[in-house]
């Protein structure tokens, strides 16, 4: 496939995968992830965990894509995604933003599907 074509492509996984994320509408795995693939934060203290914890939120914090910085495309089948997102928290049908964060996702083509298997993220609360 032409870089162009991969670009588009993982791109679509990675908005796919944050509407899969942010709905926690998932069974063990967000769509698009590999099923071992875990988030790991700026802090030592937090172990690295899946990507299934955002369903432990409480139902008023959710996430949303703010924008895709950039992808890097390798000379092989991986890729890298920067990103912001926004944590955000509902309350009497307001929604206000509690969190700034920049990730990269760390994706592989297995298969022939581009899987995203880590994110490196660094957040703020604010």
């Amino acid at each position: 496939m032409k870089p162009e074509k991969e670009r588009e492509a993982v791109r679509d996984v990675v908005n796919q995968f944050f509407v899969s994320w942010s709905s926690k509408e998932f069974d063990d795995s967000p769509d698009f992830c590999h099923k071992n693939a875990l988030l790991f934060v700026k802090n030592n203290e937090v172990p690295p965990r899946p990507l299934s914890f955002i369903k432990s939120l409480p139902p008023f914090v959710g996430i949303q894509l703010k924008k895709i910085e950039q992808i890097n495309l390798a000379n092989r089948p991986i890729a890298s995604v920067f990103i912001e997102y926004e944590m955000t928290e509902e309350q009497d049908g307001e929604k206000r933003v509690i969190g700034e964060h920049s990730a990269y996702l760390s994706l592989i083509k297995i298969d022939g599907a581009w899987s995203i298997t880590g994110i490196v993220d660094y957040g703020v609360e604010i």
